[in-house]
Order: C-alpha cells, then structure tokens, then sequence
C-alpha cells in the first residue's frame, strides 16, 4: 500500500499545477499596460485603422527612466488579452497575451498602450 501510494502523490503534485494562462506574471518593469478597443471588422473606420497598422503605427517616448509604447494591433474580436513585456539586453519585447479559450472568426483593432520603467533609452522596441 506503501508503494502505490509513494507513486499516487507525486502524479497528483503534477496533475494539479495551476498552468492557467490567467496566472501569468506581468514584469516586474512593466508599470501600467491598457488595452482599447477601437473598431470591429465591418465598422466605418475599420480600414482607416487597418491602413495605420501597415504603416507600422508605433508611438515611443522617452522620460527620464520611463518609456511611453503605443501602437495599434488586429487581435480577435472575442479573445480576452493581456499586455507583458519580456526584456533581455537591449531588446524589450511587447507581449499581447491570449488569456480566454474562447476565439472567433471576427476581428478588431486595438490600441495598446506599455509604460515601462527603463533605464537604458536605447533599448530596441520589437511588437510580438
């Protein structure tokens, strides 16, 4: 019974891990993220937006040791998303995180928007 029972535990640890995409840590340099909706496929503006993403629309400003990223994306018009940010050397990434399973065959444009605390201005900014 012993036996059985030093197999059990170990898989039971396992099996209720949380691996819940809602349990994602945002970054400790991440200081405020927002995501806006803007306009679903269909609507008047839809393209005018659409035409800004191409453009690569992409807005930085630096103060002091904050950075201010803005920029317009095409995400699923049913999905529930999180911003985060990944840094390594001189590059910060910007995340748009799915958190729901639920998806749709409709689109959307949304405005995102990171403040992230940076020390180093001349860090690269790539969109993921």
């Amino acid at each position: 019974m012993k036996k059985i029972l030093i197999l059990i535990i170990p898989f039971l640890f396992f099996s209720c891990k949380n691996n819940d995409k809602n349990s994602f840590v945002k970054h400790k340099d991440l200081i405020f993220s927002d995501i806006y909706f803007l306009a679903e496929l269909g609507e008047d503006n839809y393209e005018e937006l659409e035409r800004k993403i191409e453009e690569k629309n992409l807005t930085i400003k630096h103060f002091a040791f904050i950075t201010y990223v803005s920029f317009l994306q095409e995400l699923n018009a049913c999905g529930n998303y999180a911003a985060n940010i990944e840094i390594k050397n001189d590059t910060i990434k910007l995340k748009t995180i799915l958190l729901s399973d639920e998806v749709c065959t409709s689109l959307d444009i949304r405005k995102l928007t990171y403040i992230i605390y940076n020390t180093k201005k001349e860090r690269k900014i790539i969109i993921e």
